[in-house]
């Protein structure tokens, strides 16, 4: 039994990212990695004509031209960064180093409902009624510091509804992304890894993608949460799709 094309292929690695300029379509920046990536696929679809000889009367096929052909990657990112955020929801993050906030105010409109402040990770918190007296924490009020809500409980020292009450707290370095503040991005991509069946190395590099918001969040879940994102393979300037190295 011959063996010498029995060569077979699983992939594993790391995939990166690179924004591409607008103008010159090659890489304005070096490439990020996108974390553990458990799905990386390239799809691809053609379109055909065919084409009918017309002497027999039976119109049978005598050539079968390529007319169009279209590949899109889909990519899962397990990897919950601020980056990855930015880059699947077409973002712009802002970060804020540690620091104190005085007097931040809120209105209390009844009993356990959360008043939800400005910040997360709060600490050395102060509560403080429209009289400037300080309520009691787990009296008057109840904490989730790493929350960053206050839930009062009774309303012996404010007046239900409409007390307004300042705080104070100190909050830890954090930061936020503002989704779909950003326009259509086109990236190179690249897989950098090995073939497991052989260990050795292969490279898949795309020159150019547009890319797609991610599919969905799944915030409260069972699972591990995945960003599912697609997009579609672009001709760069050199005329090139996809290019696949490996090893010999």
């Amino acid at each position: 039994m011959a063996c010498e094309n029995t060569k077979t292929f699983r992939g594993a690695g790391e995939v990166f990212i690179a924004t591409l300029d607008a103008t010159t379509k090659l890489p304005n920046s070096n490439f990020r990695p996108l974390g553990n990536t458990p799905l990386f696929v390239v799809n691809t679809t053609q379109e055909f004509e065919d084409v009918r000889e017309s002497k027999s009367g039976t119109r049978q096929r005598i050539a079968y031209i390529t007319t169009s052909m279209d590949s899109e990657v889909s990519l899962e990112l397990n990897s919950f960064s601020k980056e990855n955020i930015e880059f699947a929801f077409y973002g712009t993050t802002t970060s804020a180093a540690s620091g104190s906030i005085v007097g931040e105010t809120a209105i209390v409109y009844s009993l356990n409902q959360a008043v939800i402040l400005d910040k997360l990770k709060t600490s050395n918190v102060v509560v403080k009624n429209s009289l400037a007296a300080t309520l009691t924490v787990d009296v008057d009020y109840t904490l989730d510091a790493r929350a960053g809500t206050i839930t009062f409980i009774d309303a012996t020292n404010i007046t239900i509804p409409g007390e307004v009450i300042a705080i104070d707290y100190d909050y830890v370095a954090q930061s936020k992304v503002d989704t779909f503040t950003q326009g259509q991005s086109e990236y190179a991509l690249k897989m950098i890894g090995h073939n497991v069946t052989d260990g050795k190395a292969v490279r898949i590099s795309i020159p150019r993608a547009v890319l797609s918001a991610a599919e969905t969040l799944e915030a409260i879940t069972d699972n591990v949460v995945t960003l599912a994102i697609g997009g579609a393979l672009l001709v760069n300037c050199e005329d090139e799709v996809m290019i696949i190295e490996q090893e010999d």
